[in-house]
């Protein structure tokens, strides 16, 4: 006879810890799914970004072109004047408007990127409770 509890041996143990280790590798499973959307998502989300950032620069180009043919076609002083400050007063504003862009596209980067994570932590540690 055995003494670890009535003749069972170690099959009670050894079942509980056959489920915990499918358990172990069903959310390492689930954890490395998490990662790979978390990845995909950041790698759209860097590239919307690249995209933004191309198209804000074009935007600053064209406006500085379009800057120098004014002071070029300026006909004196006061004229040149009043353009670099209508310049620098659009400038000001397109600026501010990319940057509120950026930072909307950015956030919108990192919610995206770390949703798939988050939602696996939550299935995990519910299962947990």
């Amino acid at each position: 006879m055995s003494d670890y509890g009535g003749g069972n041996g170690f099959g009670e143990s050894g079942e509980a810890a056959r489920e915990a280790l499918e358990t172990g590798e069903q959310a390492a499973k689930q954890s490395a799914q998490a990662a790979e959307q978390s990845y995909s998502a950041a790698t759209e989300g860097l590239r919307e970004m690249q995209l933004k950032l191309i198209d804000m620069a074009q935007a600053n180009i064209n406006a500085m072109f379009e800057f120098m043919r004014q002071i070029v076609r300026a006909s004196g002083p006061s004229d040149v004047v009043a353009t670099w400050t209508a310049q620098g007063r659009k400038q000001f504003e397109t600026l501010t408007a990319q940057a509120n862009e950026l930072t909307a596209l950015s956030q919108k980067i990192a919610s995206s990127s770390t949703a798939p994570i988050m939602q696996s932590a939550r299935q995990a540690f519910g299962r947990a409770a």
